[in-house]
């Protein structure tokens, strides 16, 4: 028998499980619960009236509705539990140029959700502020600079400050592997924390390349052949297919990162020995390296310098990394958790915000 997360956390109420009771309870990052979770830690307090219960939670960072996470958990959350509200408003990371930096993205960006879903009532992201303490750091006015420029302008701040932590931060992982060969390319080293889950979601990548190379080589097509069927023939449907997109997105940083253990001269391609390179050679934590990561996997962390990858060259067109497309026109929800994750992206730095982005 095999129980996953997601079963314990079912389990107790499904089964009506007696818990040991608690007094005193707090939990973070209440936007991220579903029902069940709510229901789970209500069950834990006591219930004599004695019970006391802190919920700590930002409706503007709610990026996990794909793992089920309810949009009014803070809300719904805070009312079952009868809790007293105080605002949240201050972030004790960013400098005053990263907040301002951060307002001015999210205007532009809920702007544009507007624009599509009227009437919604989207998060006031320009409740950011920092401290109101006069020896605040101002940071470094935001800059935006060509994908192409990338490179250049990560050596210059580890010329100018050997100790500056800098991350680029991504919606979408397949831009994390074209980044990856790009750095390594140019002898900068690079780490992840994302290097289990990127093996996880590229698994299927792997062993479609070990198991025929040249067949892997039609995976795109195959991908969008589905994505047709799935959609009654209609391929203007089936490229803003959920499903699509994601596979494209593994795929894109399966090839990066297979090109990139090419470069070994491996004759005889094992996958077991494909991930212990990845985990042990292609991202290290010596040398002060560049964080490579995705948006869902760096919250609640920071650096002092972000690169927010909106945009990079593809082929004949520019690819958006964030807002995407099809997720801002499916509905107001998935809208409003699109500009979650880009506020999140947009509040990570310490000293200055780099937009990356072709420029138009």
């Amino acid at each position: 028998c095999v129980m996953a997360f997601a079963d314990q956390i079912w389990l107790p109420s499904a089964l009506g499980l007696e818990l040991n009771r608690f007094q005193i309870g707090f939990i973070d990052e209440i936007q991220d619960l579903n029902l069940t979770k709510g229901h789970l830690y209500r069950s834990l307090l006591v219930n004599d009236g004695t019970e006391t219960v802190v919920l700590v939670g930002d409706t503007r960072q709610g990026i996990m509705g794909w793992a089920g996470a309810d949009k009014q958990a803070v809300r719904d959350n805070a009312e079952a539990s009868n809790c007293i509200a105080y605002p949240m408003t201050y972030s004790w990371r960013g400098s005053l140029e990263v907040v301002k930096s951060a307002k001015q993205i999210m205007l532009e960006a809920t702007d544009d959700a507007r624009k599509l879903w009227p009437v919604h009532p989207f998060p006031t992201f320009s409740d950011h502020q920092a401290p109101m303490i006069d020896t605040w750091p101002v940071g470094i006015r935001e800059e935006r600079i060509d994908p192409e420029d990338l490179v250049s302008q990560i050596q210059s701040i580890r010329q100018e400050n050997p100790n500056a932590t800098q991350a680029i931060v991504s919606r979408l992982k397949g831009t994390i592997g074209i980044t990856a060969r790009l750095l390594v390319k140019h002898g900068i080293p690079i780490t992840t924390p994302d290097s289990d889950e990127i093996l996880k979601s590229i698994k299927w990548v792997l062993e479609a390349y070990k198991t025929n190379q040249w067949a892997w080589q039609t995976l795109p097509q195959k991908c969008l052949d589905e994505a047709v069927r799935r959609a009654g023939g209609d391929k203007r449907s089936a490229e803003a297919d959920e499903r699509y997109i994601k596979q494209m997105d593994e795929i894109d940083l399966g090839r990066s990162l297979i090109r990139m253990y090419q470069r070994n001269a491996v004759s005889d391609f094992k996958i077991t020995e494909f991930n212990k390179w990845v985990k042990n050679e292609l991202f290290q934590d010596s040398g002060n390296p560049v964080h490579l990561t995705s948006v869902h996997r760096y919250k609640g962390a920071e650096a002092d310098y972000v690169y927010v990858m909106r945009s990079i060259p593809s082929e004949d067109s520019v690819k958006q990394i964030f807002l995407l497309k099809h997720l801002m026109e499916k509905s107001p929800q998935t809208a409003q958790e699109e500009l979650c994750i880009l506020y999140v992206a947009a509040t990570r730095a310490k000293i200055q915000n780099i937009i990356v982005e072709v420029a138009e």
